[in-house]
């Protein structure tokens, strides 16, 4: 593991769920955490007050250049993003303007100010069908490919399976588990979009923070998947769950089978350590 003591970091999406875990994480190792966030899907009490945090839109190219200039980060771990399928398919401009031109901010600023690596969150959905959040994802690896080869910079982009966690909310993230906890407290029942056999792999964020801190230190530069090998269905997790499932229609955009590929990750010497039933047990009650 990378000795993070005095490290300067970046965390873009600092007040979101993932950012916000990471942050508590790498500051536990002793690093100074900078952190940045606009607040459309995190939330201020996220924040570890020893995050040296500033508001700041990085799909904002000027305001993100000035921020480098005083900063002079030394690692970027990019986890920013319009990260929702249905806030994507309703706002396709604003993905783009996010997760494109927002992530192409952040791997400029990074290549003008020597940051030494790059860690980008990419997600599952580039195996899924065409969508506006997939078509962002892939042209964020894209452009981290072009500055990987092209300007030296090293990058590496976090293909990650569907990620659960407290600090979860309704409406906020991909918070599948957030929603169902809200539709048992309201209806006595958890809300299925489909036939309930759709499949995901679904990872701790806790081991998501590992693969961030693992893979910033790893030589490893490229696309890779950070995931279990396990598909679970919707109904199985139901089942694990113990609760009740009402099925409604199919939402535009889902994928019903996404199989991500844990071996590269493993040889490089990452592997996921929480086990999904005992993971979700335990956030489950505290949803």
């Amino acid at each position: 593991m990378t000795n993070f003591k005095n490290k300067k970091c970046l965390i873009t999406g600092v007040a979101g769920f993932v950012g916000s875990h990471l942050a508590d994480r790498l500051i536990d190792e002793g690093a100074n955490i900078y952190g940045i966030d606009n607040f459309h899907n995190g939330f201020k009490e996220n924040i570890n007050p020893k995050v040296n945090f500033t508001e700041l839109d990085f799909s904002k190219k000027d305001d993100l250049a000035k921020y480098f200039d005083e900063v002079k980060p030394e690692y970027v771990f990019h986890l920013g993003a319009w990260s929702r399928m249905p806030m994507c398919l309703e706002d396709p401009v604003g993905a783009y303007e996010s997760n494109v031109t927002g992530s192409l901010n952040i791997l400029e600023q990074s290549r003008r100010c020597g940051v030494k690596k790059v860690v980008l969150s990419s997600s599952c959905i580039v195996y899924g069908e065409e969508t506006p959040y997939k078509s962002s994802k892939v042209a964020m690896e894209d452009m981290a490919k072009v500055y990987r080869s092209m300007y030296g910079l090293p990058t590496t982009c976090f293909r990650y399976a569907n990620i659960y966690g407290t600090r979860q909310r309704v409406g906020m993230d991909s918070a599948m588990f957030a929603m169902l906890k809200d539709s048992l407290n309201k209806n006595g029942y958890v809300r299925i979009f489909g036939d309930g056999e759709q499949t995901r792999d679904w990872i701790h964020v806790d081991d998501i923070c590992r693969a961030n801190m693992y893979f910033m230190e790893s030589d490893f530069q490229g696309e890779i998947d950070i995931a279990t090998g396990r598909s679970l269905s919707l109904n199985y997790i139901v089942d694990v769950l113990g609760v009740k499932a009402k099925y409604e229609d199919e939402r535009k955009g889902d994928a019903r089978f996404i199989n991500l590929n844990p071996e590269p990750a493993k040889k490089l010497g990452f592997e996921a350590q929480i086990k999904f039933e005992d993971g979700i047990k335990k956030v489950w009650e505290v949803l």
